[in-house]
């Protein structure tokens, strides 16, 4: 039989994340200088962890050190890592959106038997959040979100200086896939078939990680 190996990181109790709910980001806030996160690993056996920062290209991220890096955890352990940012440049007026990984697989000595050697990979969304944002809450900034429609499509701006993630959306009860929306920017959603009208139904992803109530905008 095979093991599946599943490792969780989160800002949460143990016992949420036996759950099978993890937190789906990391908030750096910039005056906070290193930044302390746990690492639970909720499998029977001991894990070998690897745990580094990148963007959304998959590519490392000068100056963004977690420590230690690798390390082996005991079956249903945990511990904390530090995350600092040496280098890496905040711009003042706007978040930076990085991801945090967690590679997880057996030590080599636990490999006995074993076939296939799947290293379990889980990517958290890292928010770098500038000094000048620390009065700002994203609760404020997702009603300043502007919907339009322009040349028979759905355009929103987003003004504020958030990486506002869209957790669920739907134009005239049509569900559209939208990541988020990054901090002063505007996309564009293709509307069909073209309406004059439109009736967004959408929610958000709030600073702990949920589901924000459901939104409902109306637009012409």
């Amino acid at each position: 039989m095979k093991r599946l190996h599943l490792l969780f990181l989160s800002l949460f109790s143990a016992s949420a994340l036996a759950a099978g709910v993890p937190e789906t980001r990391v908030i750096y806030h910039e005056d906070n200088g290193a930044f302390r996160q746990r690492v639970i690993n909720n499998d029977t056996s001991q894990m070998l962890i690897k745990v580094w920062v990148d963007d959304h290209k998959e590519g490392s991220v000068p100056g963004v050190v977690v420590t230690p890096s690798v390390f082996i955890m005991k079956a249903e352990s945990e511990r904390l890592v530090k995350i600092l940012n040496l280098k890496s440049k905040i711009i003042a007026d706007r978040e930076a959106l990085y991801y945090l990984n967690v590679m997880a697989l057996p030590p080599e000595e636990d490999r006995t038997g074993m076939s296939v050697i799947t290293p379990i990979i889980a990517r958290y969304k890292l928010l770098l959040r500038p000094a000048a944002m620390k009065q700002l809450l994203l609760e404020d900034a997702v009603q300043q979100l502007k919907w339009s429609i322009k040349n028979n499509n759905i355009e929103v701006d987003n003004p504020t200086p958030f990486h506002i993630v869209i957790a669920k959306l739907s134009i005239n009860d049509k569900p559209v896939n939208i990541d988020h929306l990054n901090p002063k920017s505007t996309k564009v959603l293709d509307m069909k078939p073209h309406q004059k009208s439109a009736i967004i139904k959408w929610s958000y992803i709030n600073d702990k990680g949920k589901n924000s109530e459901p939104i409902e905008t109306h637009v012409k």
